[in-house]
């Protein structure tokens, strides 16, 4: 079929809009059905978490657990943190309740201690979970 610039001269030009918009519609459903829809920025999780009771935890749980024996008046004295005792279900309470265990366990011990008391203590330390639990010379 061939067009001829005479027989178009007095005729009016019109075509037909039906079959492109068909083609926008089609090209709308598939970017719509195709597109990832992405979260804004600021509604995205970060990865740090957040304690659920706001309160900031001791500074004892960043550190490894340091336990001192020495004797004072013929009685071996355990040091942890803020506790001194000579008795040694307090201070294997105290070792049982502390939560940062994974920096393991250092005993420094005086040079007058004998071996029963710190090979219970360094036993406890192990069963309590302390990895690794290592015995210092105290250099005094």
């Amino acid at each position: 079929m061939k067009l001829s610039h005479r027989a178009r001269e007095n005729s009016p030009l019109s075509l037909s809009m039906t079959g492109m918009i068909d083609m926008v519609f089609l090209l709308l459903v598939f970017f719509l059905a195709t597109t990832a829809l992405v979260k804004a920025e600021k509604q995205l999780r970060t990865g740090i978490g957040i304690e659920s009771d706001n309160q900031s935890r001791p500074d004892e749980d960043l550190e490894p657990a340091v336990i001192t024996v020495s004797q004072i008046e013929g009685r071996i004295v355990y040091e942890f943190g803020v506790i001194t005792t000579s008795n040694q279900a307090e201070l294997f309470d105290r070792l049982r309740t502390y939560r940062f265990k994974s920096g393991g366990a250092f005993i420094r011990v005086a040079d007058d201690i004998p071996f029963e008391p710190i090979a219970k203590l360094m036993s406890m330390c192990r069963s309590f979970g302390f990895d690794p639990v290592t015995y210092v010379p105290d250099q005094e």
